[in-house]
């Protein structure tokens, strides 16, 4: 087993049932093969992947997805957070949790008492 620190676009990696994919890869070459999506799609069934797949969902292999059925050789074209699922992690990051209402009066709370503690330790002087 290849480790994902390890690969680089270009690479070829061979895997199969029981494999999770550590790069996003297109397909080169598969033998009845079923990929697990849940963890980026949602979808609760496993989903047929081909080379010669129409649609080019079908013939891309994503980081962090599991090899349910068959096998597959590919070639990587993005690691890391070049990936599909890395893209959705640093987005994840880059957001800032939603305040809710206690924690803007709070923020005014405070505010309020470090202004009147200020201005008494002025006046105090």
């Amino acid at each position: 087993m290849v480790r994902s620190h390890e690969l680089v676009p270009g690479d070829v990696i061979s895997l199969s049932s029981g494999d999770r994919v550590p790069a996003d890869a297109r397909i080169i070459q598969s033998d009845s093969l079923e990929v697990d999506e849940a963890a980026l799609t949602g979808e609760s069934l496993p989903v047929t992947k081909d080379a010669e797949d129409p649609s080019e969902a079908g013939r891309v292999l994503l980081d962090g997805t599991d090899i349910t059925v068959g096998s597959v050789v590919a070639v990587v074209f993005a690691t890391g957070r070049g990936t599909r699922m890395g893209a959705t992690a640093a987005a994840l990051a880059a957001v800032e949790p939603a305040r809710g209402a206690l924690d803007s009066r709070l923020n005014r709370l405070v505010a309020r008492a470090f202004r009147w503690c200020w201005e008494a330790a002025e006046s105090s002087r």
